[in-house]
């Protein structure tokens, strides 16, 4: 098992030649974490979390602090995730006087008289203004589960015609770190400590530009290789995926 505090003191002692680890350690340590963190911005070596979250009485779910970017989110029907559908043309959810989320309820549409309201055709809008109509898949969603919008600028999940109480949220996440502890893939080893490297000769009044130009160019075929063995598609999984008619995600 690889740790970044591993990771770091390997590099210290075995690219650097130190007798033992110094006082840069905590500066080392940082620069792997950035690192790290650049990997799983590029959609490389990234863990991907799970978790349930409740929905909110206002049908909005409170997206989680690390939460960078979703996988799938859904509901778990025995051992497999069966998703909502994603909506683009749900709105944000409105906000009162005072800044509070407004509580879903469903409301009529104005437009329409008393009579109509009583028939099987009426149109039903929600709090933020949604249709929530008779037809099949109004809106976008096409799902009969429901439909979902994430809003990760304002930190939640906007959700729509699904009446449980929770869902599941498969997302990559980001890293936040002040120790040493953090788990890394063996496949991010190599990419890592030529990061180290080339930030360290990159700061360094002792290495000319050739040998930071060098260092530059270990890294970046680190991360080319580093890639390639997170997407390495074994023959085995291509037949099982081959016969089960396989189809891409469409999300990260």
């Amino acid at each position: 098992m690889y740790t970044l505090d591993k990771i770091v003191r390997e590099f210290m002692i075995e690219d650097l030649g130190l007798e033992s680890i110094d006082r840069r350690y905590s500066r080392f340590l940082s620069t792997a974490v950035s690192g790290l963190r650049d990997l799983i911005y590029d959609n490389i070596g990234s863990t991907e979390k799970e978790v349930i979250l409740s929905v909110n009485d206002n049908d909005t779910v409170d997206l989680p602090s690390d939460y960078i970017d979703y996988y799938a989110i859904g509901i778990s029907v025995g051992d497999e995730l069966w998703g909502l559908g994603l909506n683009q043309n749900l709105t944000a959810v409105r906000k009162d006087d005072c800044g509070n989320k407004l509580s879903s309820g469903f409301i009529n549409n104005p437009r329409l008289s008393d009579d109509t309201i009583n028939s099987v055709d009426v149109v039903y809008y929600n709090s933020r203004g949604e249709s929530l109509g008779r037809n099949y898949g109004v809106g976008g969603g096409n799902n009969s589960i429901g439909e979902f919008k994430v809003y990760p600028e304002r930190g939640y999940i906007a959700v729509s015609g699904y009446s449980g109480g929770s869902i599941v949220l498969r997302y990559k996440s980001d890293i936040d770190f002040t120790n040493g502890d953090c788990v890394v893939h063996g496949y991010n080893v190599e990419f890592i400590k030529s990061w180290l490297w080339y930030k360290y000769v990159s700061k360094s009044r002792s290495h000319n530009l050739g040998q930071i130009q060098l260092a530059l160019q270990a890294m970046n075929k680190a991360r080319k290789k580093t890639q390639k063995q997170h997407l390495s598609f074994t023959a085995r999984e291509f037949i099982s995926a081959w016969k089960s008619g396989f189809k891409g995600s469409p999300r990260i």
